[in-house]
């Protein structure tokens, strides 16, 4: 009796490209998509886009907004009455170019707008034109603020360095595991071919 072995002709097949899975396709396009939205939506006006960041600072618009309260405020083309929205205070005036985030409760964007904090009693004194506002308010994270001192620590910043560190030579130094079809090795490896 014979037995008859046949060979795979062309050896291992290649590895598989990392976009043939669905699950790599799939975060591509996640990742993709959210980078597009933080462009189009979150990227601040510093970077040209519509967005700015502002950390509250004091008790003026209690109940609503409190301190260390972290606000995403969004240029628009127009403001309202009763909108929250950060603005500058005007070049000519005492504190110029601090940002403060207040209720508009009147005016127009040519005359100034009048704004005043919920917890006060009585309007701000400076009245700044629409050139003069950041943004209305869009999100707020409370207390996200009291975050930020223990983020700038330099410590932290060391620790999340070394895991970066980590993580890229413990991940990027891992090999691929071999495929099924690569995994298959010539006949004479597999007991069940062996003739004997």
């Amino acid at each position: 009796m014979s037995a008859r072995v046949e060979i795979e002709a062309g050896g291992a097949s290649p590895p598989r490209s990392l976009l043939a899975s669905p699950r790599a396709i799939a975060n591509i396009i996640v990742t993709l998509a959210l980078i597009g939205s933080w462009f189009v939506f979150l990227r601040p006006q510093f970077l040209g886009g519509p967005a700015a960041y502002v950390l509250v600072s004091g008790e003026s618009m209690e109940p609503t907004l409190h301190h260390d309260d972290f606000v995403i405020v969004g240029r628009q083309d127009t403001y309202d009455e009763g909108d929250i929205v950060a603005y500058r205070i005007p070049g000519s005036e005492t504190g110029a170019g601090a940002i403060v985030i207040h209720r508009i409760i009147g005016g127009s964007a040519e005359d100034g707008y009048l704004l005043q904090g919920d917890n006060r009693t009585t309007p701000d004194r400076w009245r700044p034109r629409s050139t003069d506002v950041v943004g209305r308010s869009l999100v707020s994270v409370p207390r996200a603020g009291t975050l930020l001192p223990f983020l700038r620590s330099p410590m932290i910043v060391a620790v999340f360095a070394g895991c970066m560190a980590f993580l890229f030579v413990y991940l990027g130094g891992r090999k691929p595991e071999p495929s099924d079809a690569s995994a298959v090795g010539s006949p004479a490896e597999h007991p069940r071919d062996r003739l004997g």
